[in-house]
């Protein structure tokens, strides 16, 4: 009995041993804090986390294993580094902002238009009529929800709108993405070549966010996305700031083009609700706005 005590408490000791806690800040090379950016271990790919608002981080790595970390945001280069080469108590990460190379899209103002990309008249209320947990998201850490739309013409993406409700913590920070539409159908190329992450005041309200100057052409098809960056990994007893998104079926016609993932553990599978045994088609309450020539 004392040999087996003996055999498990060492292994214990060895388990402590390899598990090493790393912490740091990420900035541009100006030392400006770089919010929400993300941290992953290479090697396993489930081990990341998001740093804070102020570009502050802390993960757990497990020596034996892990051998590179990569530092990536929107907007940014991705670095890899070798982690050996860190102190785990002292890490100052500095990224580089990409370089957009989007070509410049000139139309002519007398004869532009302004229009909508999906449906600015959505709204939630049958949902919540119904069904009211199916009229909003709350996602989870690193849970990220992308709506599909495609405007009629070619033109220029001047904002894009998100519907954040009033359950949850509406002034939780989330990030927005916009994907172009890949090969495979499925969110593809980040476009926006900035970390954009909002918030809401009070709930019930749009988030409006101006995108012009990425020369977006929503005719190709593009995707909005909504992604979870607060709250706390592998915490199920601890509750976690979230925010609530709306959800809506007035995108019915379209069938279910809102599609989800988790950054850290699985990939993009389209959002399917059963409804007395028959698929009923919600989506993420989410449109935008573009200008084109008449």
């Amino acid at each position: 009995m004392r040999y087996t005590v003996a055999i498990l408490l060492s292994f214990y000791t060895f388990t402590c041993i390899a598990q090493t806690t790393y912490k740091g800040q990420i900035t541009d090379r100006s030392l400006q804090a770089v919010p929400y950016a993300i941290v992953q271990v290479e090697e396993q790919s489930n081990n990341a986390v998001y740093c804070d608002a102020n570009g502050y981080f802390i993960i757990e790595v497990n020596k034996d294993s892990a051998k590179t970390f990569s530092f990536n945001c929107p907007g940014y280069m991705e670095r890899r580094l070798p982690i050996s080469r860190l102190n785990p108590n002292s890490i100052l990460i500095k990224l580089d902002k990409t370089q957009s190379n989007a070509p410049a899209t000139v139309l002519n103002a007398a004869k532009t238009k302004q229009d909508v990309v999906g449906d600015k008249n959505i709204s939630n209320k049958s949902l919540v009529k119904h069904d009211k947990l199916a009229a909003r998201i709350m996602g989870n850490y690193g849970d990220e929800y992308a709506l599909h739309l495609k405007a009629e013409n070619q033109g220029i993406l001047n904002q894009v709108h998100v519907f954040v409700t009033e359950y949850a913590q509406p002034q939780t920070e989330f990030r927005i993405h916009i994907y172009s539409t890949g090969e495979d159908k499925l969110p593809g190329e980040e476009l926006a070549d900035t970390n954009i992450v909002v918030h809401a005041n009070r709930g019930n309200e749009w988030i409006n966010v101006d995108v012009s100057r990425y020369c977006i052409n929503p005719g190709e098809g593009i995707f909005i996305s909504a992604e979870w960056i607060n709250g706390r990994k592998g915490t199920e007893s601890a509750p976690s700031p979230t925010v609530a998104i709306g959800m809506t079926d007035d995108y019915d016609k379209q069938g279910s083009i809102t599609y989800h993932r988790n950054y850290f553990n699985s990939n993009w599978e389209k959002v399917r609700k059963k409804t007395d045994g028959k698929e009923t088609p919600i989506n993420m309450m989410a449109y935008a706005s573009y200008t084109y020539e008449k």
